[in-house]
């Protein structure tokens, strides 16, 4: 196969050895599109992970490879790549939706479900999920049903309950930003992409 790598990140947490075990990569002119994961130890290979809409890491395909390997050995490292890209590949990979999970990952009021959103927390979280501001406003969704997405939102971190959020505290939150609005009785509506919309509801979806 011919490589040409654009990219190519490496983990070396917590594996105690001079070289990492996986590396995660983008690649052009492929014969097989990216990305992919390199495991650089024997036996060495290439696979190409497949995620779902959430992206959880559902399957690798092995497209190729340089030493020979049993079956559960083969098995048994592709078990450790999805734990490894959960861990700390996804920080790696240049997905919209891995960089939301990697930087929501890193606030961590939302693993605390005792008091609820305050504005400036529900601002952090926007500007993560939301960080494109469209010319018109997006009748689509109301800052009612966006209070619910950030309780959706924070119920990827905690268990069994997720972290309240009132209607007031993600008006402020948007207002604070400077998103333009429309009043819709009680409720705003914002000029948020709805690619962006997508992408979280995607991955908080029930």
């Amino acid at each position: 196969m011919n490589w040409s790598i654009t990219s190519i990140k490496t983990d070396t947490k917590r594996m105690g050895r001079k070289y990492p075990r996986f590396l995660y990569c983008d690649a052009i002119n492929t014969k097989s599109e990216g990305p992919f994961i390199i495991h650089t130890l024997s036996p060495k290979f290439i696979c190409q992970p497949e995620f779902d809409k959430k992206r959880r890491l559902i399957s690798v395909q092995i497209v190729d490879n340089w030493d020979s390997a049993t079956f559960s050995e083969r098995y048994t490292i592709q078990e450790e790549i999805s734990k490894w890209f959960n861990f700390s590949g996804r920080q790696y990979s240049a997905h919209p939706k891995d960089r939301i999970l990697s930087q929501l990952s890193g606030l961590e009021f939302l693993s605390d479900n005792s008091i609820p959103f305050t504005v400036d927390q529900a601002v952090e979280v926007v500007k993560i999920c939301f960080p494109t501001k469209t010319k018109t406003i997006n009748q689509h969704h109301t800052s009612y049903g966006l209070k619910h997405l950030m309780e959706r939102i924070s119920d990827l971190y905690t268990k069994p309950y997720n972290k309240y959020c009132s209607n007031d505290t993600m008006k402020a939150a948007f207002e604070l930003l400077g998103f333009n609005s429309t009043a819709i009785g009680p409720n705003c509506q914002y000029n948020i992409s709805e690619k962006d919309y997508n992408n979280i509801n995607e991955l908080t979806e029930r």
